[in-house]
């Protein structure tokens, strides 16, 4: 942000603060606190005016440390005269002057404003960190444009790229750590009041564990892969190989503000990028720490921390990275995308949801509700994956209510807000939404809360209706709805007719019931008979599907998120090689047709493997699943065609999809939702059919390309 931009918001942000302390100037806290600024502005004005001018009148290396002197002075100055000030200001508030001073006191904060932003040299650049944080951006008159280009020319010359710088720098992030765990422990504390015991096995550990698995494993993440080879390949050299994509944006959230923000890091600097880290400016405490410990510890011409509010964000996200990871809410996400597709930049979300529980009534009804109830306590219900509503049926329902405060005061020893083991709500407007999805329904269990002390106590809510507001959103607290379902069939109805979520949690003894549950609902990840636990399974790749975000990191997966897979083929002149493919030269025959179809055509059985511990992962039929769906659209779009008939008929295949396209895409996505797109059988015979089309219609697509493109025979071939 240029520094006149910044001036007119400051000078306008400080203008209504003097309106409100006029407003309120009976109060003896505004009035306090006024009174210490206003003494600093009488303290300060001649060293910071003297600064300021010297800063804009020359520019030299004197000039600027000079200003820096006269920077620090005043605002030494600001600090003693506004202790003196405030030594006297019981007396000086009584007297007949009080009015008078009142007003003196808010011409001298506008005045103040003024110098702060006209002397852009000196005092602008401490308020500037003061209100932002961001002394990196500030201090200097960087723009953000300036910063992204300077690590941009940074990862060109290619130092992120090596063994040896990766492996360094992850070391140095675990030794950042271990040095400054209780740093850490305290940051959280104070941004949400988070245990001990929380910020080490939801947040701490979690990152040492990541970061630990990528510095074992790096070397053989970094190898490059080397698939098998069909026969026309036979003399080439065949690799894939696992590219760092550049500059990367790492936006980190507030309820995690330790583990959300620095594991994505980690998995960034292992697949050789640069990064601009931004943590949350809601969890104040973290960003500082990050803030002061990246740079001590990682190269600080690869890796920046930016500090900042919303309008940080907006502009940084005008520039051009070639990475984006965002942690956060599914509507600041869409803005995130957004803003993305002006690079088209690619990006992973990690959004939320509505995760939801189903309970039946073949559990150990004690052992599944302590394990939900933890589930939705931790971090006083402020996670991304908490259980957001359950499903169950009457009887399950009344004894899940009769159970659950035995299990909170078996947690919390009776006392939930005193207990040190329970964490506060992060600020007063989380907490006043809170507070009325509490007010607006039917409380069965808990339901009291301390605004002064962001508590709430953790609720449960019965007599819940499908469309209560309550059931639109994401809740993200320590509430816990529960709706009536007679099966596990309405469950599964209930949980489809919804955006899909972020995580699943199926309470069930029957195999049945969770292969149903697992084939039929789509979401980011399933847990049966507990919660959150997916998570810190650095095995198993987190992230979210639809609503709920795209893309998936942890462990090798966080590698791979932010590597661009490079396909390589590379040739030498072998004259056995150059002989078999010159076939492919002009002047064309029919005898080089032949020749290179036979060449070319897959088989089923010879392949030319790589050695095993260099071979990919065997590719599995998952991949074909759209592709089957496509060929499901096109039955659905013409019912009566046959797939040999769809060439034949494209001008009607076009009208009919053009007449209605929205109850086409109703159509295919209910013929999506039976589950027959799902199965083995049916992938493989919509990949023959697509097959025979090919081969039994071969005539008909060559005088179709013929017609649109003039091609030979040869080259249709």
């Amino acid at each position: 942000m240029n520094i006149s931009r910044y001036s007119l918001i400051k000078f306008l942000e400080l203008a209504i603060t003097a309106v409100c302390i006029w407003l309120h100037h009976e109060s003896v806290a505004n009035r306090f606190l006024e009174d210490f600024l206003c003494g600093a502005a009488f303290g300060g004005f001649l060293i910071i005016l003297l600064g300021g001018a010297t800063g804009h009148v020359i520019s030299s290396p004197i000039t600027r440390r000079i200003d820096v002197y006269f920077g620090i002075a005043g605002v030494a100055l600001f600090i003693a005269t506004g202790a003196v000030n405030i030594k006297y200001f019981e007396n000086f508030s009584k007297s007949e002057y009080g009015k008078i001073y009142l007003q003196r006191k808010l011409i001298l904060t506008s005045t103040l404003t003024l110098l702060q932003f006209s002397s852009s040299k000196s005092i602008g650049r401490y308020t500037c960190f003061y209100y932002q944080q961001n002394y990196l951006l500030h201090s200097t008159r960087m723009t953000y444009k300036d910063l992204v280009e300077n690590i941009r020319k940074t990862f060109n010359t290619g130092r992120t790229k090596t063994y040896e710088f990766r492996l360094n720098q992850l070391k140095a992030l675990l030794k950042l750590y271990e040095e400054n765990t209780q740093l850490m422990i305290d940051a959280v504390k104070i941004d949400l009041r988070k245990s001990k015991q929380e910020a080490l096995t939801a947040e701490i550990n979690v990152l040492k564990n990541e970061v630990y698995n990528l510095i074992n494993n790096l070397k053989e993440y970094m190898k490059p892969e080397k698939p098998a080879k069909d026969i026309a390949n036979l003399f080439d050299s065949v690799y894939i190989l696992k590219e760092p994509f550049g500059v990367v944006l790492v936006l980190g959230t507030w309820n995690y503000p330790l583990q959300l923000l620095a594991a994505p890091v980690a998995g960034a600097i292992a697949a050789g990028n640069c990064v601009i880290i931004k943590p949350s400016e809601v969890a104040i405490e973290t960003a500082k720490l990050f803030k002061k410990l990246i740079p001590q510890y990682l190269d600080d011409e690869c890796y920046k921390v930016v500090c900042g509010g919303v309008s940080d964000v907006t502009e940084l996200l005008n520039e051009r990275f070639d990475y984006i990871f965002f942690t956060g809410s599914t509507a600041v996400g869409r803005l995130v995308h957004a803003a993305a597709n002006r690079y088209l930049t690619p990006t992973t979300l990690e959004l939320g949801g509505k995760s939801p529980v189903y309970l039946d009534n073949t559990v150990n009804v004690e052992v599944a509700i302590k394990r939900i109830i933890w589930g939705k306590c931790v971090n006083a219900g402020q996670t991304c994956i908490a259980p957001d509503y359950i499903l169950c049926t009457r009887d399950m329902q009344e004894k899940f209510i009769r159970t659950a405060p035995k299990v909170l005061n078996e947690f919390y020893n009776g006392d939930i807000k005193a207990s040190s083991d329970y964490c506060r709500i992060i600020n007063s407007q989380h907490f006043n939404r809170l507070k009325k999805l509490i007010e607006e329904n039917n409380v069965a269990v808990g339901g009291a809360f301390d605004e002064k002390d962001l508590f709430i106590e953790p609720t449960i809510l019965i007599n819940v209706k499908p469309d209560d507001f309550i059931m639109q959103e994401e809740i993200f607290g320590p509430i816990l709805p529960i709706l009536n379902v007679d099966n596990h069939e309405d469950a599964i109805n209930f949980i489809t007719a919804r955006e899909k979520p972020l995580a699943l949690y199926v309470f069930s003894t029957k195999k049945d019931v969770i292969n149903t549950f697992l084939n039929k609902v789509s979401c980011g990840g399933v847990v049966v008979n507990d919660t959150l636990m997916h998570f810190v399974t650095d095995c198993l790749p987190f992230g979210g599907i639809g609503n709920s975000g795209m893309g998936r990191y942890h462990g090798r997966y966080s590698f791979d998120t932010f590597s661009h897979l490079k396909s390589c083929l590379q040739k030498d002149y072998n004259v056995i090689a150059e002989a078999i493919t010159t076939a492919r030269y002009p002047p064309y025959s029919e005898f080089k047709t032949k020749f290179l179809t036979q060449l070319l055509k897959k088989r089923r059985f010879i392949k030319l493997p790589a050695p095993r511990f260099l071979r990919a992962p065997k590719v599995n039929f998952n991949a074909c699943l759209k592709l089957s769906q496509v060929l499901t659209l096109d039955k659905i779009v013409c019912p009566t065609a046959e797939p040999t008939q769809l060439l034949k008929r494209p001008n009607v295949v076009t009208k009919e999809i053009m007449k209605n396209p929205n109850e086409i895409v109703h159509s295919a996505r209910a013929a999506f939702e039976t589950g027959r797109t799902k199965s083995l059988e049916f992938r493989e015979r919509q990949l023959r059919n697509l097959l025979r089309m090919y081969e039994e219609n071969e005539q008909e697509m060559l005088d179709a390309l013929k017609k649109d493109l003039n091609k030979i025979r040869y080259r249709q071939l």
